[in-house]
């Protein structure tokens, strides 16, 4: 029987980030559970200039931001301990919110989900940035 993870120490949130950086306009909506990895991309986008919703660990809390909060584009751990996170995949298409997969699965395909860009973990943070411009549709995202 697998343990439960221990709840992460914060609660969604709307992060304040400086006004600088190729994110500096853009909301990101975080949903990971593993709490490295989630101080990891809440640092990295928070250098990047972004304002985060999250980090969220549940897809109950997905669900509630999604319906609640506004945000630009989202960034969505397939798996939140033991559940799938399709019903939040499936209200951002609804949404026309962009979002992409991370995923720790080495040969993990959903096929309703086949135009979504996906990301294995451990990812190269470099790869983000330019996945980030893409679904937003910009060229002109760059790390500085």
């Amino acid at each position: 029987m697998r343990k439960p993870r221990p709840k992460l120490e914060y609660s969604p949130r709307l992060t304040s980030a400086p006004h600088n950086g190729p994110l500096s306009d853009v909301c990101v909506m975080l949903v990971e559970d593993e709490h490295t990895l989630a101080v990891v991309l809440l640092d990295y986008l928070e250098d990047l200039g972004a304002q985060i919703v999250g980090p969220i660990d549940t897809v109950a809390e997905g669900l509630s931001v999604v319906a609640n909060q506004k945000f630009d584009v989202a960034i969505l751990d397939v798996n939140l301990g033991g559940e799938r996170t399709y019903a939040i995949a499936d209200e951002l298409r609804k949404r026309a919110i962009p979002f992409i997969f991370l995923t720790g699965y080495a040969s993990w395909a959903a096929p309703d989900y086949h135009d979504v860009p996906v990301l294995q973990k451990p990812f190269d943070q470099e790869t983000l940035l330019p996945t980030l411009a893409s679904l937003l549709g910009r060229t002109d995202l760059s790390a500085r």
